[in-house]
């Protein structure tokens, strides 16, 4: 996956995660905003559309329009409903065991793991490790994308 769409998902995500849902409805240009903040990146509008629709194609999101009539009988636009489908549940996982594998200075034997996600130990929470695999187990990434 580029890095363009690697930073519109993770920005999408970290929408998602605040409101603790599996969709979000930023508006486009808070989206532009967010990815030049969070990601230094400072693309187009139409170059976003061109990645989100990119992203649909591939499976990971799917975006419905928002529309409602308005007094005076004209349509009235909302923001893109974008929902996170399972694919982009699954490209966060593996980024995650990524993540886990370049900060994790020691490799854990089997057991050790199996041991952090059977066991409740209070030095879990400190173990990056034991963050890791609580992450994986629920599916959803909660802490790792964050707004400010």
């Amino acid at each position: 996956m580029e890095s363009q769409k690697e930073a519109i998902l993770t920005t999408y995500f970290a929408v998602a995660q605040k409101y603790q849902k599996p969709y979000c409805y930023p508006a486009q240009k808070r989206t532009l905003v967010l990815l030049g903040k969070y990601h230094k990146i400072d693309i187009s509008l139409r170059t976003l559309n061109r990645r989100l629709r990119e992203l649909e194609d591939e499976g990971y999101i799917k975006r419905t329009r928002r529309h409602r009539e308005g007094a005076d009988g004209k349509m009235i636009f909302n923001t893109t409903l974008t929902h996170l489908k399972a694919r982009a549940f699954d490209w966060v996982s593996r980024s995650l065991m990524k993540a886990a594998r370049v900060f994790t200075f020691f490799r854990l034997p089997k057991m050790a793991l199996y041991k952090l996600k059977t066991a409740r130990y209070p030095s879990a929470e400190d173990n990056l490790a034991g963050l890791i695999t609580r992450f994986l187990s629920k599916g959803v990434p909660s802490a790792v994308f964050r707004t400010a």
